[in-house]
């Protein structure tokens, strides 16, 4: 897979972290400084998870629930004949309501695609008479996200670093060991440029105490 991957570091918390320096300088005494660190990364993604609601409406729950039964078959050959693995087919849920004196029989299937060329045919072979009713969601996903994650992470750790040695120079005194570190943010957002040029953007925050040192 072909990621175009972007680190930088704020420019905006280097001008936060400068103000701050004018408004309250380090004094030789303190003993710690707190500081946030921030990174992104863009990938292309090459999968993407689909999930379509079968609901059936009968007066007789046995009635209702055959249907169901035969709609879910219906979609699962659709998706096998498209190239869907088996195993990449779940029921993320299901329930059984009356709804003015009628049952209802309301199952939600999970869907990975592994090729994400291939997502509008498999939506396509999916919907209809005697399939899915409904596309509840679509998202976009990375196949190495968690490599992703990692990177994006030590990145925002490096930029914390950064911010706490500027400051800390600045002020005449030298960065201790990390004192405690925590994770702000870190999570996926899916931007839709258009059809051809679609990413997913990761972000990572951290907050970083530092003991200071008059070495």
């Amino acid at each position: 897979m072909k990621s175009k991957i972007w680190f930088f570091i704020s420019g905006l918390f280097v001008i936060l972290s400068l103000v701050s320096c004018k408004q309250k300088t380090v004094e030789k005494n303190d003993k710690y400084i707190s500081v946030n660190g921030y990174a992104t990364m863009e990938a292309a993604p090459d999968q993407a998870e689909a999930v379509f609601e079968v609901k059936i409406y009968d007066r007789i729950a046995v009635t209702a629930m055959e249907n169901s039964r035969k709609n879910i078959e219906n979609i699962s050959t659709s998706l096998k004949e498209t190239g869907v693995n088996e195993k990449d087919i779940s029921i993320s849920e299901s329930m059984i309501a009356i709804e003015n004196g009628r049952y209802v029989i309301s199952t939600r299937l999970k869907v990975l695609i592994r090729n994400i060329k291939n997502a509008p045919a498999i939506i396509d072979s999916s919907m209809g008479n005697g399939k899915a009713s409904e596309l509840v969601s679509y998202k976009l996903l990375v196949s190495d996200i968690s490599d992703l994650e990692k990177q994006v992470r030590l990145s925002a750790i490096q930029n914390a670093y950064d911010n706490a040695k500027l400051t800390a120079t600045a002020n005449g005194v030298s960065l201790g060991p990390v004192i405690m570190i925590q994770d702000i943010t870190n999570h996926l957002t899916a931007n839709y440029v258009n059809n051809e040029d679609q990413t997913i953007t990761l972000e990572s925050s951290v907050y970083i105490n530092y003991e200071l040192t008059n070495e």
